[in-house]
């Protein structure tokens, strides 16, 4: 419960599925602490802050690079959303928030013959049409950049706080932490126009104007909370973008907690209404992930059938559960990410007699496909037409209906694509019906 609660929390400011970043956040937190307490007698040479701040713009602009390469290379509009299935792996890319970038780190555990994780996407899914050398000067922008982060903070940002309160110096880590481990997430897995790594950027820039002792930066403490009721007033009555919306203003009402919470002189007050105004904008942010932890939380009677896919065998498997035990639970034993989804238990949640999920979608592959050339079950259809050419490469419509319980739905089309050969492909602006998991 106490670690759903956390995991929410980090997804304001660094967002995704996987719960690896929220350990990682929890322990980089941790670390700066540890860190400040333990050299809180010693003094060091301020650094300059430009060279963190090239690093991160290089690596911004690195990830971006990638991104309008893998797109014009398979000559898609800078816009589209897509799919890339490669080495056994999925990823999705957008220009708003690429994943590209990540192959940087799928890099470096390449070196170990490992990359493939059932958990969360480490970029496997772009290695070999990356040139190796250009993700490893990725790799090692990435390990610069996270040994900067604790040089700067350590020198720098340490004689920042020498001559501040015990409220301030506790705001100003915490901020710290938040901000930097923002931008270097974003800067592999977001990318230059993710919602986080704009408004981190932002709010770099309006405490280096505080801390010049600029009024522009003053005048914040009014207009941040007006721009967050203003988003959350849009997504009151958005009925379909209630996620990224409640997630802007939640993310601009924490910087500005943090924020204040750091001022020399504050009025509590305001510092609780500013508080109060967060953990509004936190709760319809919240939304999606209480729906995730509803999810995992239900429990499964003994004798349950649960269904999902087994990657390993690309086949459906139902489970008969042993003993009363959570979806979390269950998905855990499988290695299954329970944000995606993985597991339907019939009369439990979902229902197998209900008209069958599916979804349109444009494959794009090397090799042509014959109508209808990939393999149909009883709970899995896969419905295509006749390919046609795209440049080097065949574009192939299809039509893909599920068992309403199988819910981890590009994870079953990975599978059967790959049973049937297709190991280089891309799936192009998937629209899905009926279907809980969009990936």
């Amino acid at each position: 419960m106490l670690f759903d609660i956390i995991h929410s929390f980090v997804n304001i400011f660094a967002g995704g599925r996987s719960e690896i970043k929220t350990i990682l956040f929890i322990l980089y937190l941790l670390f700066l602490i540890t860190l400040y307490l333990s050299l809180r007698g010693r003094s060091f040479k301020a650094l300059k802050w430009k060279w963190f701040g090239l690093s991160l713009l290089i690596m911004y602009l690195y990830g971006l690079g990638l991104h309008i390469f893998h797109v014009l290379a398979n000559k898609l509009p800078l816009t589209t959303f897509f799919v890339t299935g490669r080495n056994g792996e999925i990823s999705c890319s957008s220009l708003q928030h690429t994943h590209i970038a990540k192959a940087a780190i799928a890099q470096i555990f390449s070196y170990f013959d490992k990359i493939k994780f059932p958990m969360t996407d480490a970029g496997g899914a772009y290695l070999g049409i990356i040139p190796g050398w250009i993700l490893l000067f990725g790799s090692l922008l990435l390990i610069i950049l996270l040994l900067q982060a604790v040089l700067y903070f350590t020198t720098s940002f340490k004689k920042l706080l020498d001559d501040k309160s015990t409220r301030q110096k506790a705001f100003l880590i915490f901020g710290y932490a938040l901000i930097s481990f923002s931008l270097i997430k974003t800067s592999l897995d977001g990318g230059a126009f993710d919602r986080g790594s704009i408004i981190s950027l932002i709010f770099v820039i309006i405490f280096i104007l505080r801390e010049k002792k600029a009024p522009l930066a003053y005048y914040y403490y009014i207009i941040g909370p007006i721009i967050g009721a203003f988003f959350l007033a849009i997504n009151f009555f958005s009925l379909g973008g209630r996620g990224t919306i409640a997630a802007l203003a939640a993310l601009i009402l924490l910087y500005t907690l943090v924020l204040y919470g750091s001022e020399k002189k504050i009025k509590s007050w305001i510092l609780f209404l500013l508080f109060l105004f967060f953990m509004a904008s936190w709760q319809a942010f919240g939304i999606g992930n209480r729906e995730i932890r509803d999810y995992s939380s239900i429990m499964l009677p003994a004798g349950s059938e649960a269904y999902f896919y087994d990657e390993q065998s690309q086949e459906t498997k139902i489970l008969i559960t042993k003993q009363p035990q959570s979806i979390r639970q269950l998905a855990k034993s499988l290695r299954k990410n329970v944000s995606y989804l993985p597991i339907g238990a019939p009369g439990i949640n979902c229902t197998k007699s209900k008209p069958r999920p599916k979804f349109s979608i444009t494959l794009i592959t090397k090799e042509p496909l014959a109508k209808n050339a990939l393999a149909a079950t009883e709970n899995i259809m896969i419905i295509n037409g006749t390919s046609s050419g795209y440049g080097e490469r065949w574009q192939t419509d299809m039509r893909i209906l599920l068992n309403p319980c199988l819910l981890e739905t590009v994870t079953i089309l990975n599978g059967e694509l790959t049973k049937n050969g297709l190991n280089d492909y891309l799936l192009i602006n998937p629209i899905f019906y009926g279907s809980s998991n969009i990936y």
